[in-house]
């Protein structure tokens, strides 16, 4: 039995993944959310599909480390774990967080430091049995600062230098750490954006999931984002600074 825990259930691209995975023989998979009401929505949905799924549904503060903590550990004794994927995050408009200080605090906290207060309790228990798969979803938005997101870029850098550090820590173990970066998609999050070259949901989830099986690494999805950000990362910062972006 594969034991796979996803955190921030309830959205759109995990939902996804947890469709792909209940599809596996031999495969359990515990929910993690902040709103019970809406992981069992999300489980219901689930069974329906796949009755023969185990499924189970865990809630916490995204913000208590203690509880976090806690919460790994307890899985962990429990079932054990085999894959982990975090992929809770929201973005804000890029106005509203530069004029509200409190909305930009819980867009660092929810979308920046929780992910990572995730990743390192994962961490803790994949290394101590030296096995185990951490995915955690970044962004391209981490590439380069904009004015039209730096806010929610700047949770997303955050994450991937600290992926980068902990794939480091890795190396030499039979730990992996995978570094996963959508472009654009298709997601409530990204309601207000224009539709045109949105990447379907399903499709990202796909590639979260054959990620997962794979080795130590930095993912992008789809993987022309790697030429593109490699492209903006490259511009001289006289001529980036005068694109629109």
């Amino acid at each position: 039995m594969q034991h796979i825990v996803i955190v921030g259930a309830t959205s759109t691209i995990a939902r996804e993944c947890a469709l792909i995975w209940a599809k596996r023989p031999e495969t359990s998979l515990h929910l993690v959310g902040r709103d019970d009401e809406r992981l069992l929505a999300v489980r219901s949905d689930l069974l329906v599909r796949f009755p023969e799924v185990l499924i189970s549904t865990h809630t916490v503060d995204f913000l208590d480390a203690r509880a976090i903590d806690t919460l790994v550990s307890e899985i962990g004794q429990s079932v054990g774990i085999d894959k982990a994927l975090v992929a809770h995050g929201f973005m804000p408009d890029q106005l509203a967080a530069q004029a509200d200080l409190s909305l930009l605090k819980e867009t660092l906290e929810v979308s920046g430091v929780s992910p990572i207060l995730f990743a390192e309790s994962f961490a803790k228990h994949f290394f101590a049995s030296d096995s185990g798969t951490l995915g955690v979803i970044s962004s391209v938005a981490d590439v380069r600062g904009r004015r039209k997101n730096y806010i929610y870029g700047s949770t997303k850098a955050m994450i991937s230098y600290y992926l980068a550090g902990l794939a480091h820590r890795a190396f030499g173990t039979s730990v992996k750490i995978i570094s996963l970066k959508p472009g654009p998609t298709a997601t409530p999050m990204t309601g207000h954006l224009p539709n045109r070259g949105l990447a379907k949901a399903s499709k990202v989830a796909a590639g979260i999931v054959e990620a997962m099986d794979g080795p130590t690494g930095v993912v992008f999805l789809p993987k022309i984002w790697r030429l593109i950000t490699l492209i903006i990362g490259l511009l001289p910062t006289r001529v980036f600074n005068r694109l629109n972006l």
